[in-house]
């Protein structure tokens, strides 16, 4: 498939709302697009753009999860922020360090 017939499949599936904002390379290249009916701007697979239905662009939507199901909403991890001592706890334990000797 070149540029002109992936355009032409993305026109056809999308009625032409959805336009890429990098160049197609092949099926298999990650693109990003832009979808003027809700002025977003996402990145996904060329072939996921043409393909299966749950790995096509919903508006407002995000993408469906291994099952094909469509979810309202991305979760995302958030890492554990590390809790550091005051610094007059940490001065505190500095001088027991030094006092006490270092021992590993």
């Amino acid at each position: 498939m070149n540029k002109l017939e992936f355009e032409q499949r993305l026109s056809k599936v999308y009625n032409g709302s959805i336009t890429p904002l990098t160049s197609y390379v092949n099926l298999h290249c990650t693109m990003q697009f832009h979808c003027i009916i809700c002025d977003t701007e996402f990145f996904n697979k060329a072939s996921h753009m043409i393909g299966k239905d749950p790995q096509r662009h919903v508006c407002t939507l995000p993408y469906a999860d291994r099952y094909g199901t469509r979810l309202l909403y991305v979760s995302t991890i958030k890492p554990n922020k590390k809790k550091y001592d005051s610094p007059e706890k940490l001065a505190k334990r500095l001088n027991e360090m030094v006092e006490n000797g270092l021992h590993l």
